[in-house]
């Protein structure tokens, strides 16, 4: 999925498989402030669930 137009280029990880006996090639990539903002989000929900749990 494009990413929503912003002022300045994000990062990108990407890879590429190769297939030899079909010559097919398998590409992936991501955006890395996705995965920064997915981590964020499961660390705050973490970290609340530790601090309801030790109150």
């Amino acid at each position: 999925m494009a990413q929503a137009r912003r002022e300045a280029p994000q990062p990108k990880l990407s890879y590429v498989a190769n297939f030899r006996p079909w010559d097919w090639n398998f590409i992936a990539s991501l955006y890395l402030d996705d995965i920064e903002s997915a981590f964020r989000a499961s660390l705050l929900k973490a970290l609340a669930c530790c601090s309801a749990w030790v109150r």
